[in-house]
C-alpha cells in the first residue's frame, strides 16, 4: 500500500511538472524569452524553536536554471519565469562546549519555481527588480557520509511562497547579470508538538547570482 501511495505521488509530481513546462513554453513562444542560470547561497532560518540544537542549519551552495519571458512597457518590464531551484542548507549539530560539529549533512530541497518579477530601469542598463514566487517541491533529500535518504516527512509542505528583491545589470544587448534575494513566507519544516504557547517557524532564504541570455527579441 505504501508503495502504491508513493508511486501515485510521484506521478502527480510528473504530471504537474509536464503541465507547467507545456504552459510556459507555449506562453514564451508569444513573447521575447531567454534562458538563465546561476548559483545560490541557501539557508533555512529557524525562529522561536529553542528546543532545537544550536547551529542546526547553516548556509550551503546550490544552483538554479530555467526560462524567462520579457514584456516591455516603457521603463517597466514584466518577467514571468520557470526555474528549477536547489534550495536547502547544511545540517550541523554541535555538542555542548565543542567547536567542531558532531555530525554534518547536506539538505537538498529541489523546487519547480514560478517567479513573477517586475523590473524598473532607472537608467539604460540598470534595473531594480521585485516580485512574488510560488514554488512546488519535487524532492527533499539529506546527504551525509552514511548515504542519501528522503526527508519529505521532515519537510512535508509541498508548496512555498515568498518574495524576491534584486538588481539587474545589462552588460550586452542580450546578456544581463542578475543578483536576487529570496525570502520564503511559509514555514516548510515539520516541528514536534512541544507547547501550545510555542510557535516555531522555518523559512527558506537564498541569494542568487546568475546570467540572463535573451534568445528572442
Amino acid at each position: 500500500m505504501t508503495y502504491v501511495v508513493a508511486e501515485y505521488r510521484t506521478m502527480n509530481k510528473i504530471v504537474i511538472t509536464v503541465f507547467l513546462l507545456n504552459y510556459t513554453i507555449h506562453a514564451y513562444s508569444q513573447i521575447p524569452f531567454g534562458i538563465k542560470g546561476g548559483v545560490n547561497r541557501n539557508d533555512i532560518v529557524i525562529e522561536n524553536a529553542p528546543f532545537l540544537p544550536i547551529g542546526l542549519y547553516q548556509p550551503n551552495v546550490g544552483f538554479h536554471v530555467g526560462l524567462f519571458g520579457e514584456v516591455r512597457v516603457f521603463k517597466l518590464r514584466f518577467h514571468p519565469e520557470l526555474l528549477f531551484v536547489q534550495r536547502g542548507a547544511n545540517s550541523h549539530i554541535y555538542l555542548q562546549g565543542s567547536l567542531n560539529p558532531a555530525s554534518e549533512s547536506r539538505i537538498n530541497l529541489n523546487y519547480i519555481e514560478l517567479p513573477v518579477m517586475f523590473s524598473l530601469y532607472k537608467i539604460r542598463s540598470l534595473a531594480l527588480e521585485t516580485g512574488p514566487t510560488l514554488s512546488y517541491k519535487i524532492s527533499a533529500k539529506e546527504i551525509s557520509d552514511n548515504g542519501k535518504k528522503d526527508v519529505t516527512g521532515r519537510f512535508n509542505k509541498p508548496f512555498d511562497f515568498g518574495i524576491n528583491f534584486g538588481l539587474k545589470v545589462q552588460i550586452y544587448s542580450r546578456v544581463s547579470i542578475v543578483g536576487r534575494y529570496y525570502h520564503g513566507l511559509l514555514s516548510v519544516l515539520q516541528f514536534p508538538s512541544i507547547s501550545p504557547n510555542t510557535f516555531p517557524s522555518s523559512s527558506l532564504t537564498n541569494i542568487q547570482v546568475g546570467l540572463h541570455y535573451l534568445l528572442k527579441n
